[in-house]
């Protein structure tokens, strides 16, 4: 559970710090905040690679073939997300028929 508890946290840090970067807001909470992030991230690999029983292997990542499916997989999801974004806004679709 506390594993779990560190990935939220790290992935909430790092993108609500991105989206302050993006919004101008005050440069040093929001540099504080991502640094603070990459600090619980590096615990949780850390924390990962000493456990008997992992949430996430993160030696996977090692493995070329393993890491290239998760980047392709986060593209595409991300082409998703903007393709229906285009529908809804631009187009003017629903979300229903987006």
């Amino acid at each position: 559970m506390f594993s779990a508890l560190l990935l939220v946290s790290t992935l909430l840090a790092i993108i609500y710090s991105i989206k302050q970067f993006t919004a101008q807001a005050a440069i040093g909470p929001t540099v504080t905040l991502l640094v603070a992030g990459i600090l619980v991230g590096i615990w949780f690999v850390v924390r990962q690679l000493c456990a008997k029983q992992p949430l996430l292997d993160v030696r996977l990542f090692k493995n070329r073939t393993v890491s290239v499916f998760l980047l392709l997989a986060a593209a595409l999801g991300g082409v998703y997300s903007l393709f229906t974004q285009y529908l809804q806004q631009v187009q003017g679709l629903s979300p229903m028929m987006a």
